[in-house]
């Protein structure tokens, strides 16, 4: 038995959700017009989705493509104007695309760019207050749009074309982020603070102009990652892919009702980091960016878990109940109601620490023979969907 010391007792109580994972991904139409592009930005506009500039290999794009969700077909538009670039922002508001900065032929742009779908045409607009940067991260609500570069925070406003600072990020600066809004409420995260990668997840109150921090992405392996992907349907965000020790497929739905990680179904094909990724009504799409240096062009839907029942039920919440944690020798786990679970504790190399099923509505846990670190519950249903809980253990 291992001693352990503790200092402080932390009695945090995390209420999560089981959900049957009946998502899935849909492998589409490649972009037919390249062998692969990564670093681009992508947005959608009126049930279409755009993709623009990037790297296809070593050389830098200004291309534009658009894609038809009716008819899974891509179309080759008219370029952005000035200089080819990888590692732009972007964002859509309203039934307009906008798109600036980047990388190109070495040098940082500073540029900025309207697209307006209907007249296929480019119009550029004063530009990025923020100075010439790349990597910067770019997402809209439906009448403004953000852009963080460092620590600083820019909103854009289309009607007349102005931008404002707003209160500055309070973590690290970073790089190759991402950023998506649900509601008036802005998620930022993940990326590379400098010398290593984050799995940070911060809000941001558009109403309130405040910062705080959430809870951080829950991955068995490499979680932190920078160059992932993401993007929002409904009331949820979804985050993946990007690179951490290698490039990654996994990916995860994030619900801001409980601060609360779910894994969904794998990315298909490759490892990947700095794909693309946008959402069209009730799915989302993801694909392309490269592999070690292989620039990528798969391009697939995906279609969230649109069940309403989960395995649980409690005056129509389902949800769990872990404490203490911070742990000391035992944890309880506690269900809405008698149900059987299955459970595994999980190292964070995956390795499977402990089994167990609950028999009654609280079941006690002796973790008294496992040493003091962080760990992963996985929680089982009957029907074989699963969580992973976060705790640590004294």
């Amino acid at each position: 038995m291992h001693k352990r010391y503790l200092l402080i007792f932390y009695f945090f109580i995390y209420y999560l959700t089981l959900y049957p994972q009946n998502a899935q991904w849909i492998t589409k139409a490649s972009n037919p017009f390249t062998t692969g592009v990564a670093a681009a930005v992508s947005f959608s506009i009126n049930g279409k989705g755009y993709v623009c500039s990037g790297a296809i290999g070593p050389t830098e794009t200004r291309s534009l493509w658009e894609y038809d969700t009716l008819t899974d077909t891509w179309t080759a538009k008219t370029s952005i104007p000035g200089l080819a670039r990888d590692r732009a922002f972007g964002f859509s508001i309203g039934n307009k695309g906008y798109l600036g900065t980047g990388l190109s032929s070495g040098n940082q742009l500073q540029d900025f760019w309207e697209y307006t779908p209907s007249t296929n045409s480019w119009l550029q607009l004063p530009d990025f207050p923020g100075g010439p940067c790349m990597e910067a991260t770019g997402f809209s609500s439906l009448t403004k749009g953000y852009a963080v570069v460092g620590i600083a925070l820019w909103e854009f406003d289309p009607s007349n074309n102005t931008w404002t600072a707003k209160s500055p990020f309070p973590g690290q600066p970073r790089s190759r982020a991402i950023g998506f809004i649900i509601a008036d409420i802005a998620y930022y995260g993940m990326g590379n603070p400098g010398t290593t990668f984050s799995d940070e997840l911060w809000e941001y109150d558009i109403t309130n102009d405040s910062w705080s921090q959430k809870l951080s992405m829950p991955s068995i392996q490499f979680s932190n990652r920078d160059f992932p992907v993401a993007f929002a349907i409904g009331n949820n965000g979804y985050v993946g892919t990007g690179r951490s020790l290698a490039g990654s497929v996994d990916f995860w739905q994030y619900k801001p009702a409980t601060d609360s990680w779910f894994p969904m179904p794998d990315v298909p094909g490759f490892t990947r980091f700095a794909g693309i990724g946008f959402s069209i009504g009730s799915v989302g799409y993801a694909g392309y960016g490269a592999s070690s240096s292989t620039p990528l062009n798969d391009f697939h839907e995906f279609i969230p878990d649109t069940s309403t029942t989960g395995i649980l039920n409690s005056n129509n919440k389902n949800e769990i109940v872990i404490f203490p944690n911070p742990s000391n020798e035992y944890f309880y786990l506690q269900l809405a109601q008698e149900v059987k679970v299955k459970f595994e504790l999980n190292d964070l190399s995956g390795k499977i620490l402990l089994l167990g099923t609950t028999e009654a509505i609280q079941t006690k846990v002796d973790v008294s023979d496992i040493a003091p670190g962080v760990y992963f519950l996985k929680l089982i249903s009957n029907s074989s969907k699963t969580i992973y809980l976060k705790i640590i253990l004294n």
